[in-house]
Parts: structure tokens; sequence; C-alpha cells
């Protein structure tokens, strides 16, 4: 009678762990349902989360609980196609994850994110498809242009549709060659993947719209996945013309991205070669395998090639654009200092930003720091392997390990290199720190594993690997509610409102262009402008000063402030002058470190002047008319 009562563990987990993944998914579908039943917000809000209900993201938690319950279940989960099962769920569940956490802008604001920059890219977009061509004259970053040009004209969507979602698109696509490359470096242990699983979605984190920058990075992975996997086997024909075709699209995607990637390749190979030296790591000669000779050559042909593209872009960005030219001139205002010695009202922001910013930066600061340990740890393994008499003990995950951890220390020299010769603004060289947190989980799913292998004791094994779950589902949660920024995590908001975009439309069709002067309030104001009237139309001529103009008109010296926008065009005397205030500005940096350095224009500073004349208002937008 006590053997028939007894619990089939293997029946129970069999049937719970399916249970619980279909259940992850239909939260996981309603969390996005709800979300899309919201009002969109029209106005900016100190907290990117404003208007949406905590219980929406209670939905999301379990959701992402349920899978990690789920993937917790089945490391005992038997049947014939357990392995193909498993990796096809986590493929799905992460890549609707990934998408739902990539688009919740959309889902709040339903315009674009990124100060100016998704305006620039959509106007050379558009460019290209009345055109017919590049404008390679001002464009220095083609391949994203030229990609979604080819998506618009395949698919017939609209462009600003098109390119809102283009991000989360291409985010999906991360995750898996993020999970090619963890899948090959850490050996294909299902343990190791199932990890691996869990922590990813935790790590993109690097923003939120399509820039050529993100562009370039997130297609990184898969490129280091093919250079090693490459170097392993030879680099067999079909995977040398994958490295050719993928860096060319690098080189004319993003330069620093492509100046890092070929440091990092360049180092990767000679460690390579020389480990694989050093510890005899002779295969089994096929007919596939190519002599070391061969494959010293190929890969020197690959470096002058790849070498060749990019100084010739370089060389082109310089003499076209006199990128350098500008580049020298802040470098010498940053040498010389341009000391604020005004004190300007900073915008009150809600009583939740010293936690949410400190949520903020403990996210990616543990992640470097737990990343930093790992790498240690394995660089500490490989120098003993090497001494050891026994060079045959260490296996090719170790290397690979070692290997990769290369890109992470390229990017943390030239962080180091950015903060203490160019500028000290966390936006200029925290870019290496974003580059470096690609493969993060790589090494993170590495270090928990390791960790969960020193455990002798089956049942402790499984608590403290309950645990950990428990504590990565924990991290999940809190990154994702400080992963969008907002004055609350001491950024500025990033967002372009509805109103926005009605207001500035209204603006230019209620004023006569020919007799009239217009001073935009935000930062992205002129690339609006652009984008919707075009550069060369009387509505951006008739642009003047921006934000230089509106600190002029508010009695303060531009020169003494890090600041924004376009500078004096010209002296249009004798012309009615307007001004336009965007609700960005009231919310426009939160963060105490630049409180002396840059400037937050509120709206009652503006309300205090005299000569104004409120001609438009709207949650916020308003439009001014000087006397």
């Amino acid at each position: 009678m006590g053997s028939k009562n007894k619990i089939d563990v293997k029946y129970v987990v069999n049937n719970i762990s399916p249970l619980a993944l279909v259940g992850a998914f239909f939260l996981l579908a309603f969390f996005v349902y709800i979300l899309h039943n919201l009002p969109l917000s029209s106005t900016y809000e100190p907290s990117f989360y404003t208007g949406i209900p905590s219980r929406y993201f209670l939905f999301l938690s379990i959701s992402f609980s349920l899978f990690a319950f789920s993937l917790w279940l089945s490391r005992n989960f038997s049947g014939k196609y357990k392995r193909q099962v498993l990796l096809l769920y986590i493929m799905l569940y992460i890549m609707l994850l990934i998408f739902v956490l990539s688009s919740l802008w959309i889902i709040k604001y339903g315009r674009f994110y990124g100060i100016g920059d998704p305006y620039i890219h959509l106007t050379e977009i558009r460019s290209i498809l009345y055109e017919g061509h590049v404008n390679i004259d001002q464009n220095f970053y083609p391949s994203l242009h030229i990609f979604t040009a080819m998506l618009v004209e395949i698919t017939n969507i609209n462009a600003s549709v098109l390119y809102m979602y283009l991000y989360p698109l291409v985010a999906c696509l991360f995750g898996i060659s993020i999970l090619l490359l963890g899948k090959f470096v850490l050996s294909d242990n299902l343990d190791y993947l199932l990890l691996f699983t869990i922590i990813n979605p935790i790590i993109l984190d690097i923003g939120s719209s399509v820039v050529p920058y993100l562009f370039a990075s997130l297609f990184l992975p898969l490129m280091f996945y093919i250079f090693i996997k490459g170097k392993k086997e030879g680099y067999k024909s079909r995977l040398f013309l994958l490295l050719l075709i993928y860096s060319l699209f690098l080189v004319i995607s993003h330069l620093q991205v492509a100046i890092v990637y070929i440091i990092s390749v360049l180092f990767m190979y000679l460690v390579l070669t020389f480990l694989e030296k050093q510890l005899r790591m002779n295969r089994t000669k096929n007919s596939h395998d190519l002599s070391p000779s061969i494959v010293k050559n190929v890969f020197i042909i690959y470096i002058i090639y790849l070498g060749t593209v990019l100084s010739f872009w370089v060389i082109h960005a310089y003499y076209l654009s006199r990128i350098a030219v500008s580049a020298s001139i802040k470098i010498f205002n940053f040498l010389i200092g341009n000391v604020s010695i005004e004190s300007i009202e900073q915008t009150r922001i809600s009583l939740r930003s010293p936690i949410d910013f400190i949520l903020k930066r403990i996210i990616l600061l543990s992640e470097t720091f737990l990343v930093a340990i790992i790498v240690v740890f394995i660089i500490y393994k490989t120098i003993a392997h090497l001494r050891s008499n026994n060079r045959n003990i260490i296996t090719n995950m170790y290397v690979y390990l070692f290997v990769l951890s290369i890109y992470i220390f390229v990017n943390g020299f030239l962080y180091v290199f950015m903060m203490k010769s160019i500028s000290t603004e966390f936006g200029i060289h925290g870019r290496f720190i974003y580059l470096a947190s690609l493969v993060y989980s790589v090494y993170l799913t590495y270090g928990i594993a390791k960790f969960l292998t020193l455990i002798r004791k089956p049942k402790s094994k499984q608590i403290i690997s309950l645990l950990i779950m428990l504590l990565v589902v924990s991290f999940f949660i809190i990154g994702v509610l400080v992963k969008y920024p907002s004055p609350s995590l001491g950024y500025y908001s990033k967002y372009t409102t509805t109103n926005v975009i009605t207001g500035t439309m209204w603006g230019y069709s209620h004023i006569d262009l020919e007799s009239s002067k217009i001073m935009g309030g935000g930062d992205h104001f002129e690339s609006l402008v652009i984008y919707l009237y075009g550069k060369d139309s009387a509505y951006f001529r008739a642009m003047y000063g921006s934000t230089n103009g509106l600190l002029k008109f508010l009695g303060y010296n531009p020169e003494n402030y890090e600041h924004r926008g376009i500078h004096e065009k010209y002296i249009a005397s004798g012309k009615i002058e307007y001004i336009y205030y965007e609700p960005l500005m009231e919310y426009f940096l939160a963060n105490p470190k630049y409180a002396s350095s840059i400037v937050t224009v509120n709206k009652s500073e503006l309300n205090r002047k005299g000569n104004l004349i409120i001609i438009y208002d709207n949650l916020g937008m308003t439009v001014y008319k000087v006397q």
C-alpha cells in the first residue's frame, strides 16, 4: 500500500512543467493585452511607469516566475524529445519576453524614443525611399537606413511604424544570437542553457530604439559566435563568407563598434592560437579541417580586409563632415573647462527618485562586479592549467570563456581611456560598459552553474538552486522597473509625445514664416522639424537659436552651460519671434551631477516674463509669441 501511495516525482515533473510553461505564456499574453488597452500618455512624467498600474507588472512577474520554476523542474524532465521541446519553449518565450520589454515605450507613448535621433534616421530612410539612393555626403551610418528602407519596400509598411518596431524585432534576433553563443561557449550543457535563459532578459538594457550604435551592437554576439566557431572548425568557406559580409555591414553601421570589434577579434585570434599551441589541442583531422598555415593566412587576409574597409570609412567621414575637427573643438573646450558660475532652479522630481536611481545603478554595477570576479577566476584556472603537467585537463569551455573575456577587457580599457582623456560624462565613455554587458549573461550563467557544482548534497543543491532562481527573478523584476530612463532615474525623458507633434504642426500652420523667427525649447525640436518638413524647407530656415536662444532670452549666458540644441543661424532683426516650449524641458535632467552645468528651463520661468503671450497650450506643449 505504501508503494502505491508514493508520489511519482517524474510523473509530477512531466505534468507540472508543461502546465507552468503554458501558464507563463498566457499570463505574458494577458499582460500585453491589458497594456495595449491603456490610453496613451500625452505628456511627459517624472517616471516612465506613471500611469501603468502596478498590478499589470505583477502579471509579468508571475509569468516570468512560472517560466523560471518550469525550467527548474525541467532538469528532471524525461521524454524522447526533451532537449528539442525545451529549446523550442525557451526560444519562443524569451523572444516574446524580449519583444514585450523592448516595446513598452511604444505602448506607453505611441511615438518615438530618443532625443532627436529617430527623426534624423527617419529623414535618411525617407530620402532613400524617395530618391532611390543613399546621400553619401551626409550619411555615415547607412546600413540601418538601407536595411529599413528595404523592409519598407518589401512589407509596404509605413516607415515610421516599421522604425518604431524595429528595435523589438532586432532585440529578438539578439536573444537568439546570444543563445547560440552561450550554447557554443558553455559546451552545449543543458543545465547551463537553462540558467542562461533565466539570466538573459536582465541584460537587455542598452536602449529602446534603433540607432546605428545599437543596431551594430546587437549583432556582435552573432559575429563572435561565427568567429570563434570558425576558428575551431578551420574557417570553412561558409563561415568565412559570413564574416566578410557581417564585417562590412558592421563598419558601415557604426565606427566605434567596428573599432571595438576589430581590436577584440585580433587579440582573440592571437590568444586562442597561443592557447591551442600551449595546451596542444590537436583535433582529429578530417576532410573538413584546414592546416594551421591556411587558417593563419585566411585570418591575416580577413584582418587586412576589415582594416582597409574601416580606414576607408574613417577617411570618408573625416573629409566629408570634418568630424575630427568638431571632436577636437569639444576636447579643447573640455580641457579649458566651461564651469557654470550661475545657479538655475532645477526640476523637482518624485520622492521615489533616490530609490530608482540607486536600483538603476545596482543592476548594471552588480552584474559588472560579478562578471569581473568570474573572469578573474577563469584567468586563474587557465593559468593554473597552463603551468600544470596535465595540460589536457582544461576544457574547451575554459578556453572559449577566456578568449571571449578579451572583448570585456577591450571595452574596459577603452572605458578608462575615454574617461581619463576625452570626457567624464557617462554618456560618452559609458557606452563601453553597455557593449561589454552584451556577453555578461554567458559569464553569469557559468558562475551560477559552477557554484551549484560545488554543493555535494542533492537536497541542498536543489534548495540552493531554487533560491538562486528566486534571486534572479527578483533582479529581473527590479531590472524591468528601472529599465526606461526618466527623471526619477536621474535621466532626462526621451520620448516624443503626441501633443508635441500636434503643437509643432499647429504652430507652423498659424505662423507667417516669411516674417517670423522661431525658437525651439526642446532637445529634439530641430530634428523633429526636419523630419516633418525637410531641411530645405522654409519651416527649418525660420528656426533661430533653439535652446541657446532660449537661454539668452531668459538672461543666461549659454557659454557657461552644458546644453544641446542648434546655435544661432542668423540674426533675424525686425521679425516676429515665437517660442516653442516642450514639456521635455520641464523634465530635462534630474541627475545632481549636472545640476550646475545643464540648464533646466521650467515653464514657470517663461510665464514670469512679461512680454510673452500664449497662443497655444495643450497638456504642457506651449507656443509663445514675443511682444
